[in-house]
């Protein structure tokens, strides 16, 4: 997927301050927070070119690295199957 500005300011703006954990913010109210936010109005080139590096790399993070959840599941399958297999062996 393209690297876009939009989808650069987008996580900036759907923050969760003030919401229970997992529910997100409607499109059209993240629309009107960036209308409405000054500093997002006037961008320079530099801050432009920084948002969508800091996009790019949070998506090479998300598509190649792991995750907490997938590091504690694959401790807990591993450390389940060294005590099988200490089990088996005697």
């Amino acid at each position: 997927m393209q690297v876009c500005l939009p989808f650069s300011i987008f996580p900036q703006l759907n923050n969760h301050q003030g919401r229970a954990l997992g529910e997100r913010v409607p499109l059209n109210e993240i629309q009107k927070l960036a209308k409405a936010d000054p500093e997002l109005q006037n961008l320079s080139e530099e801050k432009k070119q920084e948002l969508l590096n800091a996009l790019e790399e949070h998506r090479k993070v998300n598509k190649h690295g792991l995750r907490a959840s997938n590091l504690s599941a694959s401790l807990d399958v591993k450390s389940t199957m060294d005590q099988i297999g200490s089990e088996v062996q005697y």
